[in-house]
């Protein structure tokens, strides 16, 4: 990926305070109990204006914000006249531009980092439609390189789902990343080789770089050795030497054990750029710490722009799928309310972030099985309300939920609901709670704070698998109740 712009050079703290060590000194005259005095002061004064954090585990994570404007979101991708799911598109380029990385020790981190980096990049660059497509043109250098995706970039695409860096304006930030630039010729750094991304700030012993540059640059043929020169670029070593090393990310990770997060930190903090997260995606942005559940920042309502799941599952998807909803549910897992919820949700969302959704069928979901269905999508001829792709029933979505995140078999019918709760108030609603009624049963996953909820469910006039909003109008239809399920949860999961 190559550009011309420049990385913001504003100093940053820690540069403003060596400045000013640097001119104590000069007026202390070599006093050292003045200038430790002065140092005590200034470092006070840094801490109380909130300049200095004294959270050493201070990072992009815990800055992170969340993203609802709806300009921020690719609901697809085009690329190479190919258009595809944010994320399918995401995996293929952490293949074609860090492949192999997690064959290292914690290079599945760098793979992370790149798709953060890849996909806000996507955001930031592309040319976006009315429907939600962001079209990238063809892949390559000058944008993005992209290709078939392994299994390792799909599972970094898939746990990173909808993280982005924004700027100061909340926007999709500018993220230029490439492979290495080195500052100088490769053969004249002796015992160790500086790379030019983050102003030349990372050094690494000749001997790592021997293995990695060889490897991932290709070789000088003027009789230099590994050096190599293009004028393009104007440096020695891969890319153009703005934003983020993707080799200087590999030994980050492998060598010094940064996760994906310290990796950002490093590379764009200085930039003033924040993680966030995108419409509809569940991620760290989202509140796990005092038991509150990690909800998702928005929804697609209705299932609006999805087309219903027509022919199975592949074993690639089911494996992806039940991935996903298991890490929802260990995010989520202070209470069984919450994993239930996260259950309900992430089914709900995986299919969303695929451009599909499950369809409604008669007495679907019943069977006592966990995780993705191979039957799912399988024509069986219309049910008696005329659905011909097998899916779920209403009470068979809840029940599905239920036995995830309990960890139990059960299955029940929607009326059964009612006598397994305490009646609340629809203010009083909580993700995995239910509203149900003797026709329909709805899980709840997320309190508006306006007296209405979200609501995941199986809706026979929908047609499918939906998110959507249940307030005092619809609680009206069919006489329908919100059920308190904690105490239930509480004495049947194990």
């Amino acid at each position: 990926m190559d550009d011309s712009n420049e990385k913001l050079q504003d100093e940053n703290p820690a540069k403003q305070f060596r400045k000013f060590m640097r001119l104590t000194a000069l007026f202390s005259g070599g006093g050292c109990l003045f200038a430790l005095a002065i140092f005590v002061v200034f470092l006070v004064v840094l801490i109380v204006l909130g300049i200095i954090n004294v959270n050493k585990e201070d990072n992009l994570s815990q800055k992170c914000v969340n993203v609802k404007s709806a300009d921020e979101v690719c609901r697809s991708v085009t690329v190479n006249g190919q258009t595809l799911s944010v994320d399918d598109y995401v995996a293929g380029v952490i293949s074609a531009e860090v492949g192999g990385f997690d064959s290292y020790t914690n290079g599945i981190e760098v793979m992370k980092a790149n798709a953060i980096a890849a996909r806000t990049y996507a955001l930031n660059t592309a040319s976006k439609d009315n429907s939600g497509n962001c079209n990238m043109g063809s892949a390559g250098e000058s944008t993005q390189d992209f290709t078939t995706a392994s299994s390792g970039a799909k599972q970094a695409s898939e746990e990173t789902s909808g993280m982005i860096l924004i700027d100061d304006n909340g926007n999709a930030a500018f993220t230029q990343y490439s492979s290495v630039l080195l500052t100088k010729a490769y053969d004249s750094f002796g015992d160790s080789v500086t790379f030019s991304e983050n102003n030349g700030s990372l050094s690494v012993p000749k001997s790592w770089a021997d293995t990695y540059i060889l490897k991932y640059c290709p070789r000088h043929t003027n009789g230099k050795g590994v050096s190599v020169y293009r004028d393009s670029y104007g440096g020695y070593g891969c890319g153009h030497g703005n934003g983020m090393s993707q080799v200087g990310a590999l030994y980050l990770a492998s060598e010094k054990g940064y996760t994906y997060e310290q990796i950002l930190d490093y590379y764009y903090s200085d930039d003033g750029f924040d993680l966030a997260s995108t419409k509809g995606a569940s991620s760290k942005c989202t509140s796990e710490s005092n038991n509150e559940f990690g909800s998702l920042t928005e929804y697609n309502l209705n299932h609006k722009g999805l087309s219903v799941l027509s022919e199975p599952l592949t074993k690639d998807e089911i494996d992806r799928l039940n991935s996903y909803v298991e890490g929802e549910m260990d995010k989520n897992d202070s209470t069984y309310n919450n994993k239930v919820a996260a259950a309900g949700q992430a089914l709900v969302y995986w299919f969303d972030q695929n451009n599909k959704y499950l369809s409604y069928y008669w007495g679907g979901g019943h069977e006592i099985f966990t995780g993705a269905s191979s039957s799912w999508g399988v024509n069986r001829g219309s049910d008696e309300h005329g659905h011909t792709y097998y899916g779920m029933d209403c009470s068979g979505f809840v029940s599905w939920s239920i036995r995830n995140a309990c960890k139990a078999d059960f299955t029940a019918l929607a009326e059964d609901f009612l006598d397994m709760g305490k009646t609340i108030s629809l203010a009083d609603a909580k993700p995995g709670d239910v509203v149900a009624s003797v026709a329909h049963v709805m899980l709840v996953v997320k309190n508006n704070g306006d007296e209405t909820v979200t609501v995941a469910e199986e809706g026979g006039s929908s047609d499918g698998l939906v998110f959507s909003i249940v307030d005092s109008n619809r609680m009206s239809w069919g006489k329908r109740s919100v059920i308190d399920m904690s105490d239930w949860y509480k004495n049947n999961c194990s």
